[in-house]
């Protein structure tokens, strides 16, 4: 047996590797949904009129009010397979990143090849769709497309493990990832009594994850402090912008009026951007844990 042939699977190893972390990974991201019984949530364009748990199974919960939960599985699930790929694997990072990868794009591929073709079949997009139904379904199918893109894009950096990248892409799916950990609260149905609990996890996770990937990343060079601008900014700006577009989409009255429904999500926007906003209590939280988590990173070093 020629040395090529016999060192063979051990290159595939990675690769191999990688690809069931990627499948683990949107296993995980789905099972919130999954556990609170996987139907179809209701849709205002549905061909026949159905009570909520007679909703057809869909691995993706496919609404327009649900666009927030969505973009969390997604990240969620690019997430878990690139971290758990760079530590799992510290050598051939680009073969198991690869790997994580395919993994997460053929779970994601499965995922929303199944919940299109059952929101399809209830929408009666191939017979007798209203022309708003249509333009629902493409819509929706081009934005879950999109942040399937990001996601793998998250996956491979995140495997990688570049500090600037890494860093850089935490900001970007600290919200996300925040609404997936809450959609776990809604697995026994609807919230009730006090929430506030919730409301905090929601506004200060994101700022905790932010917090600490610029602890880890440091501020040397000092160059580094563009990033920590970057990540502040994206704290800031991404759950107002969230809020905003869930909000346009969300509008029943406005479906189907794209300039009405992008005149009000600007509006929403707006709305958020005051000396008040909470989102500055949320980046003075991020900015301690971050300036105090490397004090103490640069102090134990120091020490060691």
């Amino acid at each position: 047996m020629s040395r090529s042939s016999a060192s063979s699977p051990s290159r595939l190893l990675p690769v191999i590797s990688g690809l069931l972390i990627g499948l683990i990974g949107v296993a995980i991201a789905l099972t919130p949904h999954l556990l609170s019984g996987g139907l179809m949530p209701l849709q205002n364009m549905w061909i026949r009129e159905t009570l909520p748990e007679n909703m057809p199974f869909s691995l993706l919960p496919l609404n327009q009010y649900y666009l927030l939960r969505l973009v969390g599985v997604f990240a969620f699930a690019g997430t878990f397979a690139g971290c758990v790929s760079h530590f799992i694997f510290p050598v051939r990072r680009r073969s198991v990143a690869l790997g994580a990868v395919l993994g997460v794009a053929l779970g994601l591929v499965v995922a929303l090849a199944q919940s299109f073709w059952v929101l399809a079949q209830g929408l009666s997009i191939a017979v007798s769709a209203s022309s708003i139904a249509v333009i629902y379904f493409w819509g929706l199918l081009t934005g879950m497309i999109c942040f399937s893109i990001l996601a793998l894009v998250a996956t491979y950096v995140f495997a990688i493990g570049s500090p600037t990248p890494s860093a850089i892409w935490w900001a970007l799916v600290a919200a996300p990832l925040t609404s997936w950990v809450t959609s776990w609260a809604t697995i026994a149905g609807p919230i009730t009594g006090d929430s506030t609990w919730l409301g905090y996890i929601s506004r200060f996770l994101p700022a905790i994850i932010v917090g600490l990937a610029l602890a880890w990343y440091g501020v040397r060079p000092a160059a580094r402090l563009l990033v920590w601008i970057l990540d502040l900014a994206l704290l800031f700006f991404i759950p107002i912008t969230a809020t905003a577009v869930q909000s346009a989409v969300g509008m029943r009255v406005l479906q189907g009026q794209v300039s009405e429904m992008l005149q009000y999500g600007i509006e929403v926007f707006r709305a958020q951007l005051t000396p008040n906003s909470p989102q500055l209590w949320v980046l003075g939280v991020a900015l301690i844990i971050a300036i105090v988590g490397t004090v103490v990173r640069v102090r134990g070093s120091r020490r060691y």
